[in-house]
């Protein structure tokens, strides 16, 4: 268990070390007037470097609407349950 934890912990951090390195990369293109060049991407679609870093951009905005809405209907979920006095299981 403990060789497949390494493993799984190194693995995600040459992913991470990737995506860093990749937005490096498309900040540098920016910054240097290259950015509405176009370049294939993996899944065959001309992208912009503008574009590639608008999306990376988004995401943390993604990130916290997905934690808003979650607590939001957690917190609905608790007052159903207060209201109607219903209890959680164990293991739910």
């Amino acid at each position: 268990m403990a060789k497949s934890r390494a493993i799984f912990w190194v693995a995600h951090s040459f992913t991470l070390l990737g995506v860093i390195a990749f937005v490096v990369l498309l900040i540098s293109k920016v910054s240097s007037g290259d950015g509405t060049q176009q370049y294939l991407s993996m899944a065959g679609i001309k992208v912009s470097y503008i574009g590639a870093l608008a999306l990376f951009g988004v995401i943390p905005l993604f990130v916290i609407v997905l934690f808003v809405l979650d607590y939001l209907g957690n917190r609905d979920y608790r007052d159903f349950q207060k209201k109607y006095k219903i209890e959680d299981k164990e293991g739910d």
